[in-house]
């Protein structure tokens, strides 16, 4: 008989939580390493991903392929990544076949459901729910009909009929007080504690605030003595108080507890959270019209994000359509056709790609010998211009330049509200001596000036931290204070002469070297 080791909460795509299972296999062989990092549990998204990318580098047989295909799936939800999510999902559900795992089927079809419904495609969402609950009959245990309410609920919530859902949240609280009863251990207590802040949550959207308020409480008092990063569902309780206070009309802590609950799902880079914790802040227009603005732009930023993942999947949607037609066209004459096309196109790529990678590869060895005199302290990286057109006595500009440089080793310019004026009020002087001293002494002006130190700051901390060669070029962008990933690639070419990722391939192949 199957045996449930653990469930394991993740966020979905309302907010509200769904289990990720994680099982033993009847006769089947899954590694010990591969099984503990199964059990490890990250709430941090980016150390889940790295976690779940480990496991599949390990895993050598189906049902270990499954379980890592399962852990990506999952992981890249986080991230809105949708179509790299159900690519690994339907893999994961592919490889289950093989090895007859219903289990595994019902996990992949499950969280497929939620994902499809996220995006819109309600159709393929209600597809994979009749598996899902067709696969849970088959599995007949506890734990996949607490699963099945939690998918009607989550159908529900997404159409914003909080009303219907509640009753299965209900059903949810239940099951796993009963399971809190029979194990009071620290993840029970969690996951009890979760599932009565969903069911206040639906509760508030229902204008039910007398009950919101008592499950609300409930959970309070499990929360006690529970560390903040060992509660993965904490900024939903903290949101919950923010919607709590302003129901209340008391702005002020509903603020509070709103930021608190964005700064937690941030540093936690969980774009669920930071997404379902934006639209209710909307929702209750707790902020003045220019945060406001800011929010809102951050939501549309989110949706953009759903609608371009959609555009993705319907475009291998209809690639895999294209491809039935190619079969049955003429084959052996179109395969000619195709084959000395690509011979003459893979010729010419071959040529130029080989070009490309001379240049690149000289480049970044020039960009790495530059940072190692740099960091050894065997080259200055600043100079100063013979000529002088400041019209300031030879003692300030020295002076100023002083204070240039010693600008230049912080990382005070990667703010993205870093302006001429703030360097200017660090030099101690004015916007007109600024501009002219950058021109005089860099060669640039401002603007050119703040990228290249932000390009030179992100180039040296790749170089230095070998971890941030696994980072996405969105992350590098944002921590290094550009505003976009397309502006970040932009200056990144300008000033080093290649891409971000030219320049992290190559650093990957010197740490390997």
């Amino acid at each position: 008989m199957y045996k449930l080791i653990k469930i394991k909460s993740i966020i979905s795509l309302l907010l509200l939580s769904y289990p990720l299972i994680t099982l033993s296999q009847q006769k089947q062989a899954i590694s010990s390493e591969i099984q503990e990092l199964l059990d490890k549990e990250n709430i941090n998204s980016h150390d889940e991903l790295l976690l779940a990318k480990k496991i599949m580098s390990l895993s050598v047989n189906d049902l270990e392929k499954t379980q890592a295909h399962l852990k990506l799936g999952f992981a890249y939800m986080k991230f809105q990544e949708y179509a790299l999510s159900i690519n690994h999902l339907k893999s994961a559900d592919s490889l289950a076949i093989l090895t007859n795992n219903f289990e595994d089927r019902f996990a992949a079809q499950f969280v497929l459901s939620m994902e499809y419904r996220d995006i819109g495609l309600k159709n393929e969402a209600d597809k994979s729910l009749d598996l899902a609950l067709e696969f849970s009959k088959k599995v007949n245990q506890p734990y996949t009909n607490f699963m099945v309410n939690q998918a009607f609920a989550l159908k529900f919530e997404k159409n914003r009929n909080y009303k219907a859902a509640i009753p299965y949240r209900k059903l949810i609280s239940t099951y796993l007080d009963n399971v809190y009863e029979d194990d009071k251990s620290k993840s029970n207590k969690i996951r009890l504690a979760s599932s009565y802040n969903t069911l206040a949550f639906d509760l508030f959207k229902d204008n039910q605030l007398n009950k919101a308020t008592y499950y609300l409480n409930q959970s309070s008092t499990l929360n006690d003595n529970i560390n903040e990063d060992e509660h993965y569902l904490i900024e939903l309780y903290y949101m919950n108080l923010g919607i709590f206070y302003v129901l209340k009309n008391n702005y002020k802590n509903g603020r509070f507890w709103f930021d608190k609950a964005m700064s937690l799902a941030k540093h936690r880079k969980n774009k669920l959270f930071i997404d379902k914790i934006t639209e209710e802040r909307l929702f209750y227009n707790i902020d003045d019209k220019l945060n406001q603005k800011y929010t809102l732009k951050n939501y549309i930023n989110f949706n953009n994000n759903k609608q371009r993942e959609l555009e993705k999947i319907s475009e291998q949607n209809i690639q895999k359509k294209q491809n039935k037609i190619t079969e049955t066209s003429n084959y052996l004459q179109f395969s000619i056709i195709i084959l000395v096309t690509f011979i003459i196109c893979f010729i010419v790529f071959v040529y130029f790609f080989e070009r490309r990678k001379i240049v690149i590869k000289s480049r970044f060895e020039e960009v790495i010998s530059t940072l190692e005199k740099e960091i050894n302290n065997r080259e200055k990286t600043n100079f100063r211009s013979t000529k002088n057109t400041l019209l300031i006595p030879k003692n300030k500009e020295i002076e100023l330049v002083k204070k240039l440089e010693e600008f230049e080793q912080t990382d005070l310019f990667i703010s993205k509200n870093f302006s001429l004026s703030s360097l200017t009020s660090i030099l101690e002087t004015n916007t007109k001596y600024t501009s002219a001293l950058l021109q005089n002494h860099r060669n640039k002006n401002f603007n050119e000036y703040i990228n290249s130190l932000k390009i030179n700051y992100i180039v040296k901390k790749i170089y230095t931290n070998p971890e941030y060669v696994n980072y996405k070029i969105d992350y590098l962008a944002e921590h290094s204070g550009f505003s976009s990933h397309s502006r970040f690639t932009q200056i990144f070419k300008k000033e080093m002469n290649m891409s971000p990722s030219e320049f992290i391939n190559n650093m990957i192949k010197k740490n390997k070297s």
